[in-house]
Protein backbone atom coordinates (compact mmCIF):
# COMPACT_ATOMS: atom_id res chain seq x y z
CA UNK A 1 0.00 0.00 0.00
CA UNK A 2 2.97 2.33 0.50
CA UNK A 3 1.92 2.90 4.12
CA UNK A 4 4.37 2.76 7.03
CA UNK A 5 4.01 1.69 10.64
CA UNK A 6 4.31 4.56 13.10
CA UNK A 7 6.52 4.21 16.20
CA UNK A 8 3.41 4.51 18.41
CA UNK A 9 1.89 1.47 16.70
CA UNK A 10 4.99 -0.59 17.45
CA UNK A 11 5.02 0.63 21.07
CA UNK A 12 1.43 -0.54 21.51
CA UNK A 13 2.05 -3.85 19.76
CA UNK A 14 5.18 -4.94 21.64
CA UNK A 15 3.52 -5.65 25.04
CA UNK A 16 1.18 -8.09 23.29
CA UNK A 17 4.08 -9.78 21.51
CA UNK A 18 6.03 -10.13 24.76
CA UNK A 19 3.01 -11.39 26.70
CA UNK A 20 2.50 -14.24 24.26
CA UNK A 21 6.21 -14.78 23.47
CA UNK A 22 5.60 -14.32 19.75
CA UNK A 23 8.42 -14.73 17.25
CA UNK A 24 8.17 -12.11 14.49
CA UNK A 25 9.75 -12.22 11.06
CA UNK A 26 9.70 -8.58 9.96
CA UNK A 27 10.17 -8.25 6.21
CA UNK A 28 11.66 -4.76 5.84
CA UNK A 29 12.54 -5.05 2.16
CA UNK A 30 11.30 -1.49 1.49
CA UNK A 31 12.89 0.14 4.54
CA UNK A 32 15.26 2.31 2.47
CA UNK A 33 12.54 3.66 0.18
CA UNK A 34 10.75 5.90 2.69
CA UNK A 35 9.91 9.23 1.10
CA UNK A 36 11.35 11.26 3.99
CA UNK A 37 14.80 9.88 3.20
CA UNK A 38 15.15 8.08 6.52
CA UNK A 39 15.01 4.30 7.07
CA UNK A 40 11.52 3.31 8.13
CA UNK A 41 11.05 2.33 11.81
CA UNK A 42 11.98 -1.26 12.59
CA UNK A 43 10.10 -3.45 15.05
CA UNK A 44 13.51 -4.74 16.18
CA UNK A 45 14.11 -1.40 17.89
CA UNK A 46 11.28 -2.07 20.35
CA UNK A 47 11.29 -5.89 20.36
CA UNK A 48 14.90 -6.92 19.63
CA UNK A 49 14.81 -10.26 21.41
CA UNK A 50 11.93 -11.61 19.34
CA UNK A 51 12.32 -10.03 15.92
CA UNK A 52 14.06 -11.54 12.91
CA UNK A 53 14.54 -8.86 10.26
CA UNK A 54 14.68 -9.79 6.58
CA UNK A 55 15.79 -7.39 3.89
CA UNK A 56 17.43 -7.43 0.49
CA UNK A 57 19.18 -5.69 -2.33
CA UNK A 58 16.80 -5.51 -5.29
CA UNK A 59 13.91 -3.55 -3.77
CA UNK A 60 15.58 -1.69 -0.93
CA UNK A 61 18.24 -0.32 -3.28
CA UNK A 62 15.93 0.06 -6.30
CA UNK A 63 18.14 -2.43 -8.12
CA UNK A 64 15.76 -4.77 -9.89
CA UNK A 65 17.31 -8.14 -10.72
CA UNK A 66 20.01 -8.00 -8.04
CA UNK A 67 18.57 -10.84 -6.02
CA UNK A 68 20.25 -11.05 -2.64
CA UNK A 69 18.40 -11.43 0.62
CA UNK A 70 19.67 -11.02 4.16
CA UNK A 71 18.28 -12.00 7.54
CA UNK A 72 19.31 -10.50 10.88
CA UNK A 73 18.78 -12.95 13.75
CA UNK A 74 19.20 -11.62 17.32
CA UNK A 75 21.50 -13.36 19.79
CA UNK A 76 18.64 -14.78 21.90
CA UNK A 77 17.52 -16.66 18.78
CA UNK A 78 20.99 -17.82 17.72
CA UNK A 79 19.85 -21.44 17.84
CA UNK A 80 17.85 -20.74 14.68
CA UNK A 81 20.96 -19.94 12.61
CA UNK A 82 21.94 -23.57 11.81
CA UNK A 83 18.29 -24.39 11.09
CA UNK A 84 17.97 -21.46 8.70
CA UNK A 85 21.32 -22.34 7.12
CA UNK A 86 20.10 -25.86 6.39
CA UNK A 87 16.86 -24.53 4.95
CA UNK A 88 18.64 -22.05 2.70
CA UNK A 89 21.16 -24.64 1.50
CA UNK A 90 18.28 -26.76 0.21
CA UNK A 91 16.78 -23.79 -1.64
CA UNK A 92 19.76 -22.35 -3.51
CA UNK A 93 23.51 -22.92 -3.60
CA UNK A 94 25.04 -19.47 -3.94
CA UNK A 95 24.33 -15.87 -4.86
CA UNK A 96 25.96 -15.05 -8.20
CA UNK A 97 29.36 -13.35 -8.03
CA UNK A 98 28.30 -10.09 -9.77
CA UNK A 99 25.46 -9.65 -7.28
CA UNK A 100 27.83 -10.31 -4.38
CA UNK A 101 30.18 -7.63 -5.70
CA UNK A 102 27.29 -5.18 -6.04
CA UNK A 103 26.14 -5.96 -2.50
CA UNK A 104 29.57 -5.14 -1.06
CA UNK A 105 29.28 -1.64 -2.52
CA UNK A 106 25.58 -1.24 -1.71
CA UNK A 107 26.03 -2.03 1.98
CA UNK A 108 29.20 0.05 2.35
CA UNK A 109 27.41 3.27 3.40
CA UNK A 110 29.23 5.08 0.59
CA UNK A 111 28.13 8.71 -0.03
CA UNK A 112 27.47 7.99 -3.71
CA UNK A 113 25.25 5.05 -2.82
CA UNK A 114 23.40 7.12 -0.23
CA UNK A 115 22.77 9.86 -2.79
CA UNK A 116 21.49 7.26 -5.25
CA UNK A 117 19.06 5.95 -2.63
CA UNK A 118 17.86 9.48 -1.90
CA UNK A 119 17.28 10.22 -5.58
CA UNK A 120 15.40 6.95 -6.11
CA UNK A 121 13.15 7.67 -3.13
CA UNK A 122 12.40 11.12 -4.53
CA UNK A 123 11.43 9.54 -7.86
CA UNK A 124 9.23 6.97 -6.11
CA UNK A 125 7.61 9.79 -4.16
CA UNK A 126 6.88 11.87 -7.26
CA UNK A 127 5.30 8.90 -9.04
CA UNK A 128 3.38 7.72 -5.98
CA UNK A 129 1.96 11.14 -5.21
CA UNK A 130 1.03 11.66 -8.87
CA UNK A 131 -0.92 8.40 -9.00
CA UNK A 132 -2.53 9.03 -5.62
CA UNK A 133 -3.78 12.45 -6.73
CA UNK A 134 -5.10 11.03 -9.99
CA UNK A 135 -6.91 8.19 -8.20
CA UNK A 136 -8.41 10.61 -5.68
CA UNK A 137 -9.74 12.76 -8.52
CA UNK A 138 -11.46 9.67 -9.95
CA UNK A 139 -13.23 8.93 -6.67
CA UNK A 140 -11.02 5.98 -5.72
CA UNK A 141 -10.17 5.47 -2.06
CA UNK A 142 -6.78 4.55 -0.65
CA UNK A 143 -3.99 5.55 1.70
CA UNK A 144 -1.43 8.13 0.55
CA UNK A 145 1.94 6.43 -0.07
CA UNK A 146 4.76 7.08 2.39
CA UNK A 147 7.36 4.82 0.81
CA UNK A 148 8.06 1.98 -1.64
CA UNK A 149 6.44 2.00 -5.07
CA UNK A 150 2.90 0.70 -4.67
CA UNK A 151 -0.61 2.00 -4.05
CA UNK A 152 -3.78 0.16 -3.06
CA UNK A 153 -6.78 2.09 -4.42
CA UNK A 154 -10.27 0.65 -4.22
CA UNK A 155 -13.38 0.99 -6.37
CA UNK A 156 -15.86 0.52 -3.52
CA UNK A 157 -17.59 3.76 -4.49
CA UNK A 158 -18.45 2.17 -7.84
CA UNK A 159 -19.50 -1.22 -6.49
CA UNK A 160 -23.08 -1.11 -7.80
CA UNK A 161 -22.08 0.16 -11.24
CA UNK A 162 -19.39 -2.50 -11.53
CA UNK A 163 -21.83 -5.21 -10.45
CA UNK A 164 -24.10 -4.12 -13.30
CA UNK A 165 -21.43 -5.21 -15.78
CA UNK A 166 -20.68 -8.44 -13.95
CA UNK A 167 -17.72 -7.32 -11.82
CA UNK A 168 -18.14 -8.34 -8.17
CA UNK A 169 -14.62 -9.38 -7.14
CA UNK A 170 -11.22 -7.70 -7.28
CA UNK A 171 -9.95 -10.50 -9.51
CA UNK A 172 -12.73 -9.86 -12.03
CA UNK A 173 -11.94 -6.15 -11.87
CA UNK A 174 -8.26 -6.72 -12.64
CA UNK A 175 -9.07 -9.06 -15.52
CA UNK A 176 -11.41 -6.45 -16.96
CA UNK A 177 -8.84 -3.67 -16.65
CA UNK A 178 -6.24 -5.83 -18.36
CA UNK A 179 -8.40 -7.23 -21.14
CA UNK A 180 -10.47 -4.14 -21.92
CA UNK A 181 -8.16 -1.17 -21.33
CA UNK A 182 -4.73 -2.88 -21.20
CA UNK A 183 -3.84 -1.77 -17.66
CA UNK A 184 -2.14 -4.46 -15.57
CA UNK A 185 -2.81 -4.54 -11.82
CA UNK A 186 -3.13 -7.16 -9.08
CA UNK A 187 -6.33 -7.94 -7.17
CA UNK A 188 -6.73 -7.09 -3.51
CA UNK A 189 -7.60 -10.74 -2.87
CA UNK A 190 -3.95 -11.59 -3.59
CA UNK A 191 -3.12 -9.55 -0.48
CA UNK A 192 -5.53 -11.21 1.96
CA UNK A 193 -8.45 -8.86 1.34
CA UNK A 194 -11.99 -10.28 0.95
CA UNK A 195 -12.80 -11.28 -2.62
CA UNK A 196 -15.65 -8.79 -2.85
CA UNK A 197 -13.55 -5.84 -1.67
CA UNK A 198 -12.81 -4.09 -4.96
CA UNK A 199 -9.21 -3.02 -4.35
CA UNK A 200 -6.28 -3.29 -6.72
CA UNK A 201 -2.54 -3.11 -6.17
CA UNK A 202 -0.79 -0.67 -8.50
CA UNK A 203 2.97 -0.38 -9.03
CA UNK A 204 4.52 3.00 -9.83
CA UNK A 205 7.69 1.83 -11.59
CA UNK A 206 6.53 1.40 -15.19
CA UNK A 207 9.20 3.55 -16.89
CA UNK A 208 12.72 3.45 -18.32
CA UNK A 209 14.73 3.58 -15.11
CA UNK A 210 18.03 4.79 -16.55
CA UNK A 211 16.32 7.66 -18.38
CA UNK A 212 14.30 8.73 -15.35
CA UNK A 213 17.31 8.51 -13.03
CA UNK A 214 19.49 10.54 -15.40
CA UNK A 215 16.89 13.30 -15.65
CA UNK A 216 16.53 13.46 -11.87
CA UNK A 217 20.30 13.53 -11.36
CA UNK A 218 20.58 16.39 -13.86
CA UNK A 219 18.27 18.52 -11.74
CA UNK A 220 14.86 18.05 -13.31
CA UNK A 221 12.04 19.18 -11.03
CA UNK A 222 10.28 16.06 -9.74
CA UNK A 223 6.73 17.28 -10.18
CA UNK A 224 3.67 16.13 -12.13
CA UNK A 225 5.15 17.40 -15.39
CA UNK A 226 8.23 15.24 -14.76
CA UNK A 227 6.07 12.16 -14.25
CA UNK A 228 4.03 12.80 -17.39
CA UNK A 229 7.15 13.45 -19.48
CA UNK A 230 9.42 10.66 -18.26
CA UNK A 231 6.84 8.14 -17.03
CA UNK A 232 4.16 8.33 -19.76
CA UNK A 233 2.83 4.86 -19.03
CA UNK A 234 1.68 6.06 -15.61
CA UNK A 235 -0.25 8.95 -17.15
CA UNK A 236 -1.69 6.76 -19.90
CA UNK A 237 -2.76 4.12 -17.38
CA UNK A 238 -4.52 6.74 -15.26
CA UNK A 239 -6.21 8.21 -18.33
CA UNK A 240 -7.52 4.79 -19.32
CA UNK A 241 -8.83 4.03 -15.83
CA UNK A 242 -10.51 7.44 -15.75
CA UNK A 243 -12.19 6.79 -19.10
CA UNK A 244 -13.33 3.37 -17.86
CA UNK A 245 -14.90 4.90 -14.74
CA UNK A 246 -16.58 7.57 -16.85
CA UNK A 247 -18.11 4.83 -19.01
CA UNK A 248 -19.87 3.19 -16.05
CA UNK A 249 -23.59 3.80 -15.95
Amino acid sequence: TGSMYRPKEFEELVPVLRKHNILVIADEIYSLTAFDGQPSPSLARWYPEGTIVSNGLSKGFSAGGYRLGIMAIPQPLAQLVPVMTSLVSETFSCVSSPVQQAAVVAFSDHPEVNQYLKTCSQIHRACGEYLFARFQSMGLNGAPPQGAFYLFPDFEGYKDKLAAIGITTSSQLCHHLLNEIKVATLPGSDFYMPNDFLAIRVATVDYEGSEVLAAAQQGASLDNNFVEQYCPNLKNGCDRIHEFIQSLR
